[in-house]
């Protein structure tokens, strides 16, 4: 047992010691130690609190998520898959290929029975709920024998490991007697206090690990089964004396003293104010001394990250997600608003409409040839125009709305001075179903095809612009006619610029592309089937910053996040 807080002097001073560079005295040291911290935000915070003028072995200092990325290479497993994005989609369609197979009876009993995408999403998180418990080969429920065999389908088409599989297969190879190379020159594993819950399968990974090397626990005193501390490996009574240390651990004296800290609960009125009293209790902490280190705890992190980056900005302090959702940023969201506009309850609405004509990210189309007789005609909306006939004309989203909007704007101006303005507007929605053309419906090709291009105010054809053929090739094009260096304005200042997302939503194409043709599985080539498949892929995909997640004097860390971490002030906000 160990004192709550900061890692032991002897570790930390251990660790210094096993550092490559200048040491000077060796004689004392005790064996080659790997070290297992809680979650990925004590690592760092113990590895940037080390003297500088070392060079640390980050080999020696893991995770188990990382200990296990290295085990896989140690044991040459096919690499690790990545379950977003691309790999949903491909996954939804081999499940609703099986589903009409029948390999789901009681889920899907028909044939011809539709196959939601809810379903796949289902069964996926209670397989992977099941498999960190290591009892999805014993579960008999419904559906999920069938689904594990869909996975090692896909894994043998892909060439890659499941994530739900990889322990299991990293278990029965250390069960050989050759040691991991990870583990080679190591005599002996730390593992720090972790969290209750943690999962089954990492406790029975753990233990066929201490196998080849064996595994010392430091947790914090108490009873663990009322939650004291974390998970016990093997219910022993703690170490009491020096001499019950194995000799691979710095030799100390074992004990576990209690923490003479302070707390204060503050109760506020409003839920809201919890932003403003942390803020302040942090200012007020910085003022005192500005190399305080701060942490501030909220379980709803996810939800009110955004509500902290502006809160903080006053204080100096950056926090970001180290991965984003390529759905949250302007490419993404009208990426997949304007593949969208077609289909649906809200197609060609009013509001969908002028959301598109009022966002200056995507140029929706290239610039086409000039009016045949008025220059002042472009094919730009007016709002006022969009507005105007949506009231008067009575035209709502959803089926029958592109039509109706082509009639309308077809017509003749009622007031001379609306001339100009409605035939940009005509010509503008013309451009953009040209455009659209791919992603269209049936009955919206149908009704494009028949639309009159003579101008409703000078009478002049107005000029087409060219469609593409398919949903990727009108994609890449509208990926081509984005400007990323005039566009450096959305960057967050987190490292994700412009063209880093462009790129991220084309790699995302392009793999889920060669994911379909390994997996044989026949591709969306146009219609509402692509848009479904991109939104899909826009939705379910995210982007990695190239950058440390925190900087400043302040964290906001969920409590996952900061088991292991210290700070001279922890403000526990929004319980």
């Amino acid at each position: 047992e160990v004192s709550r807080g900061d890692i032991p002097t002897w570790l930390r001073e251990h660790i210094e010691k096993q550092a490559l560079g200048p040491s000077g005295n060796n004689s004392d040291h005790s064996g080659r130690i790997l070290v297992i911290y809680s979650n990925e935000e004590s690592r760092k915070q113990t590895i940037s609190e080390m003297p500088s003028g070392k060079a640390f072995d980050r080999t020696l200092h893991h995770t188990i998520s990382s200990l296990m990325s290295s085990l896989v290479a140690d044991f040459r497993l096919p690499r690790i898959m990545t379950t977003e994005g691309a790999f949903e989609i491909v996954l939804d369609e081999m499940c609703r290929k099986e589903a009409a197979n029948l390999a789901f009876p009681i889920i899907n009993p028909l044939p011809d029975m539709p196959w939601g995408r809810s379903k796949t999403t289902a069964l996926s998180e209670l397989h992977r709920l099941l498999s960190r418990e290591s009892i999805s080969d014993s579960w008999d429920g419904p559906g999920i024998s069938s689904f594990r065999k869909i996975i090692k389908k896909i894994e043998n088409r892909l060439g890659g490991s499941h994530p739900d599989m990889i322990i299991p297969r990293l278990i029965e190879g250390l069960r050989g007697e050759n040691k991991p190379f990870t583990l080679l020159d190591v005599d002996g594993i730390i593992m720090l206090d972790h969290p209750p819950g943690t999962p089954r399968s990492y406790h029975n990974l753990l233990l066929a690990v201490s196998k080849h090397c064996p595994i010392h626990q430091l947790t914090y005193p108490g009873n663990f089964r009322i939650g004291h501390h974390g998970i016990l490996l093997l219910d022993k009574y703690p170490i009491k004396t020096k001499e019950e240390l194995p000799s691979w651990v710095p030799p100390h004296h074992p004990e576990a003293s209690v923490a003479n800290n302070s707390s204060k609960v503050i109760r506020l009125e409003c839920e809201d104010d919890f932003f403003n009293a942390a803020i302040d209790i942090a200012n007020d902490r910085l003022e005192e001394n500005n190399s305080s280190k701060i942490i501030i705890v909220d379980p709803a992190l996810n939800s009110n990250l955004p509500r902290w980056e502006r809160e903080l900005k006053s204080l100096g302090t950056k926090i970001t997600n180290s991965s984003t959702m390529i759905s949250s940023l302007p490419i993404g969201n009208w990426l997949s608003k304007l593949a969208n506009l077609a289909h649906g309850t809200e197609a060609f609405s009013l509001q969908s409409i002028r959301s598109i004509s009022l966002q200056s990210t995507l140029s929706i189309f290239p610039d086409p040839k000039n009016h045949p007789s008025e220059d002042k005609i472009r094919p730009h909306p007016d709002s006022d125009i969009l507005t105007q006939i949506a009231r008067n004309e009575h035209v709502l989203g959803g089926y029958g709305a592109f039509s109706k909007w082509l009639e309308v704007l077809s017509k003749p101006p009622i007031q001379e001075r609306d001339g100009i303005a409605k035939e940009s507007t005509q010509w503008w929605v013309l451009c953009v179903a040209d455009s659209l053309r791919p992603l269209l419906t049936d009955e919206d090709i149908k009704a494009l095809e028949n639309a009159s291009r003579t101008g409703c105010y000078t009478g002049k054809r107005l000029p087409h612009v060219e469609a593409k053929e398919t949903g990727d090739e009108w994609l890449f094009s509208v990926l081509e006619l984005f400007d990323s260096e005039a566009r450096m304005e959305l960057c967050d200042s987190f490292g994700l610029t412009p063209a880093a997302v462009v790129q991220a939503v084309y790699g995302g194409i392009m793999t889920l592309r060669s994911m379909q043709n390994r997996a044989g599985i026949s591709q969306s080539v146009s219609g509402p089937k692509w848009v479904e498949e991109f939104t899909t892929l826009i939705r379910k995909s995210s982007i990695q910053r190239n950058f440390y997640r925190q900087s400043g004097s302040i964290r906001v860390l969920s409590p996952k996040q900061a088991l292991g971490c210290t700070a001279q002030t922890i403000i526990l906000a929004n319980l």
